[in-house]
């Protein structure tokens, strides 16, 4: 069955003619807008907030408005560069270099934002880590790490997994921890508003690391991707492409501010645009993000269907008592939309949500549903101008049209992650004899260019020479008024052929019951192929997730195995 397409609204958006765009295309068109000194050195703070400053750039225009309970927190390009420039210079005043690397382990406050900016100016490498870890999962990523210094909060001092830092690791302190500050220790509160607010940045290469980026995979503890200051130029295309961020615009990025999401499209993407980044770090809740959305005026949103589903299971007549009329632009990133979910913010918020794709190694989006392009259900979109983008079959030749294989990229593009922080033999795997870059997402491309991502490759399935992902079967249990969320892995079936097993999650009001699976079985084998090895059906209360909301396919995988599902959903995630 033919996807179905939704034609384009008429809209004046930064990209209208997408194959004009991409023919037209040229990242060094990009860099021209970045300042470069002597040597090709740049700084991607500089870019983002200090110039703003010398050259009248609107400074007093907001660039972070963050929620917290109460009135938000707003800081001006002029506030945002003063403060962060007072903790840029406590930093190389106690010893940070160029290259050190700074852990921040903070609660959702605005520190996160202004240490990123900091570390940047500063050259220093940035590590956001959740404040959710467990201690013993915290223990093994500072080991890899090895962090230079760390800044935290006193509520969190039981996370640290020591009772003193190691010889030559500092610690800052956002507040003063009950007790006192012990000797070589470091309190915010106390330091900053002695330091004056000016700082000249660090000129540095671009390919000089500025953030690690801890993601997890399917084959091993979580790896450090590495980025560096070159990917100004990919987060800018992006946020204007992608995003559609204009000067007037006022960007929404619900993800966790510790997360790559946000130190992208939270953080530097929008700085780097001139316009205003919303932080809301509440818990969710459906009135928390409309009030959200309405209070700051936000016109494009970048949130995820996980979201989505919580605004519609809060029912439809809530958006109606919000105004929502300065809202431009919707997009989402995490899994694939469906059909549901589509038309329900559709119709009850009044635009097209735009799924997009991207992980912590692009850096950026990648692909995207472009607000003045047709959207095709289920497909994340086509590639940014300047990526190219195939399927590929396992020797790396593109697939024909419609045949699922590997989504895959050609390197080179700034924002692609240049290494895994000590492991490099990883790293060098990503990338095949035929110069892709192997993405480990299974994906189908059509006639038009657009991409369906089907799920992982670790996800696969083969069935009679077929190559089979999970996410035609999850669509189909989702189409079901019954079903809720559906997640399906492969297993070891009788003779060890493979099958697949269905996780569902039931919709209020539906209890789990042997007739029920055994219906939502028959239904679901009478719509797929005969090849399709639907088997079994399993119901949950919950699926389990990472903290940014991504589905964790390997904990199902455990659970089927009778392992335990451990802390997985407390891990550092893209």
């Amino acid at each position: 069955m033919a996807p179905v397409r939704i034609p384009a609204r008429e809209l004046k958006a930064n990209l209208l003619d997408y194959q004009q765009a991409c023919r037209d295309f040229a990242w060094p068109q990009v860099e021209a807008e970045f300042s470069w000194q002597a040597g090709g050195r740049l700084n991607l703070a500089y870019e983002a907030v200090d110039r703003r400053l010398e050259r009248g750039l609107r400074p007093e225009h907001p660039a972070l408005v963050m929620y917290g309970g109460g009135p938000p927190d707003t800081y001006s390009y002029r506030q945002l560069y003063e403060d962060s420039c007072r903790l840029s210079n406590l930093l190389a005043a106690e010893g940070l270099a160029p290259g050190d690397r700074l852990a921040i382990l903070l609660p959702p406050l605005p520190e996160i934002f202004l240490a990123m900016l900091a570390s940047a100016r500063a050259g220093v490498v940035f590590c956001c880590l959740s404040p959710h870890l467990s201690r013993e999962s915290l223990d093994r990523l500072l080991a890899d790490l090895e962090p230079r210094a760390i800044l935290t909060h006193p509520g969190l001092a039981e996370r640290l997994p020591w009772q003193a830092p190691p010889a030559g690791l500092k610690l800052f302190w956002l507040l003063e921890p009950p007790g006192g500050l012990p000797t070589g220790q470091v309190s915010l509160a106390r330091a900053l508003p002695g330091l004056p607010g000016q700082c000249h940045p660090q000129w540095v290469a671009p390919e000089h690391p500025l953030y690690i980026a801890y993601t997890v995979t399917g084959d091993g503890p979580p790896s450090g991707t590495v980025h560096t200051h070159g990917d100004l130029s990919g987060m800018l295309s992006s946020a204007r492409y992608a995003l559609d961020l204009q000067e007037h615009s006022v960007l929404f990025c619900d993800h966790e501010p510790w997360g790559v999401a946000a130190t992208v499209y939270s953080a530097l993407a929008p700085w780097l645009c001139g316009v205003t980044s919303v932080v809301q770090p509440a818990p969710f809740a459906a009135s928390t993000w409309y009030e959200t959305l309405q209070q700051a005026g936000v016109t494009a949103w970048y949130t995820s269907p996980a979201v989505l589903r919580g605004l519609a299971a809060a029912g439809g007549e809530l958006p109606g008592r919000y105004d929502l009329s300065r809202l431009e632009h919707i997009a989402t990133v995490g899994e694939p939309l469906s059909q549901e979910l589509f038309f329900w913010t559709r119709n009850q918020l009044g635009l097209p949500p735009h799924d997009t794709w991207w992980m912590a190694e692009t850096g950026i989006i990648a692909l995207a549903n472009y607000p003045s392009q047709d959207i095709k259900l289920g497909s994340c979109g086509r590639p940014l101008p300047g990526l190219e983008a195939a399927v590929v079959d396992q020797e790396g030749r593109p697939q024909t049209l419609l045949t699922l294989g590997e989504l895959a990229l050609r390197p080179s593009w700034p924002g692609l992650f240049s290494g895994l922080w000590r492991d490099q033999e990883r790293y060098r795997r990503y990338f095949d004899s035929q110069g892709w870059f192997r993405t480990g997402n299974l994906a189908l491309i059509d006639e038009d260019g657009y991409f369906y991502v089907q799920g992982r490759a670790d996800d696969l399935l083969r069935v009679q020479d077929r190559v089979l992902g999970p996410y035609e079967v999850e669509s189909l249990f989702l189409a079901r008024p019954e079903v809720a969320q559906a997640a399906v892995i492969a297993k070891p079936g009788p003779g060890h052929r493979p099958i697949y097993k269905a996780y569902l999650v039931l919709a209020a009001g539906h209890a789990p019951s042997d007739e029920l699976r055994g219906r939502l079985l028959a239904q679901a084998q009478a719509r797929l192929a005969p090849y399709v090895p639907l088997r079994e059906i399993e119901f949950m209360a919950a699926l389990p997730r990472s903290s940014s909301g991504r589905l964790l396919r390997r904990g199902l995988r455990a659970l089927d195995l009778g392992l335990p599902l451990g802390r997985s959903q407390s891990l550092a995630d893209d």
